[in-house]
């Protein structure tokens, strides 16, 4: 009897060390894109990709990766990367690899995972699937719309940083009362994805029915507003809502346009706050 009971204890220990070799002792985790984790507003096209990797063994090292992108989660786990597979790459790198896929399109959200190799030849088991959704690559984007602001009131103030000739002199500072935009409109179809991209010059806070999207402090980032300036984009599929919606957006000056009650050593105005926006919805097809 005694014999019997360690025969199976032994069986059962052999069973438990088995089944723990056959599974990889490291993996990969915290995906990112442009060194960020899900980015929204990626502009190249060729985005790169950087991972982590957790290993129970010392000296672990990476010998090679395996990247698979495609425009759906379903496309994606089912095994058909239609974007982009690398195949297996003999590398140990894990920062800052290049994308090498199909060109990638405006406004869209793409998936990804990866697998790596140790220099034993093990592989690992592939990641959690991620995500990151371009911008808008092409001026064209834009459409037809354009920069709106109050009527009338298209004054600008030459500076040591802007020295356009048609500017007036310092001392016809436009003393602006902050622009508020309201736009109420409706969604009569189920909604897949929905993105805001917007400037507002100098800053802006945007709200979409009742709620401020996004942390974000002082959008957009200063720029020589001359020569280029920032849009910043949001994910708002979950503050969209079937039927009615308001979208509001209110301006700030910031160094866009500077009262002379401010700063008079870097007193200029490139013109009144304004705002330029699109709403990009993706409807849900059954």
């Amino acid at each position: 009897m005694k014999k019997k009971i360690q025969k199976i204890v032994f069986i059962f220990v052999w069973f438990i060390t088995a089944s723990a070799s056959a599974t990889p002792s490291f993996s990969v985790y915290d995906l990112m894109v442009e060194l960020a984790e899900r980015p929204i507003g990626i502009e190249t096209l060729e985005p790169h990709f950087s991972w982590k990797i957790y290993a129970q063994e010392r000296n672990f090292k990476q010998s090679a990766y395996r990247i698979c992108v495609a425009d759906s989660p379903v496309k994606l786990e089912n095994g058909d990367p239609n974007v982009w597979d690398s195949g297996k790459v003999l590398s140990d790198n894990s920062i800052f690899n290049p994308f090498k896929g199909k060109k990638l399109c405006s406004s869209t959200t793409y998936y990804w995972k990866v697998k790596v190799w140790n220099d034993k030849g093990e592989e690992s088991v592939w990641s959690r699937a991620n995500t990151f959704t371009t911008g808008l690559l092409n001026e064209n984007d834009w459409g037809t719309s354009s920069w709106i602001s109050m009527e009338a009131d298209q004054l600008k103030i030459k500076g040591i940083h802007y020295q356009d000739k048609d500017a007036l002199p310092a001392s016809k500072t436009g003393m602006y009362k902050m622009p508020q935009f309201r736009k109420e409109f409706q969604v009569k179809k189920n909604i897949q994805k929905a993105f805001v991209y917007i400037s507002g010059l100098g800053h802006f806070d945007l709200f979409l029915n009742g709620s401020k999207v996004g942390d974000h402090f002082l959008d957009a980032g200063w720029t020589l507003y001359d020569k280029e300036v920032f849009y910043v984009s949001f994910d708002v599929t979950d503050l969209l809502q079937k039927e009615d919606n308001v979208l509001g957006v209110m301006l700030g000056n910031g160094f866009y346009n500077m009262p002379q009650e401010r700063y008079f050593k870097l007193l200029v105005s490139y013109g009144s706050p304004k705002l330029k926006l699109i709403l990009k919805i993706t409807i849900a097809v059954r």
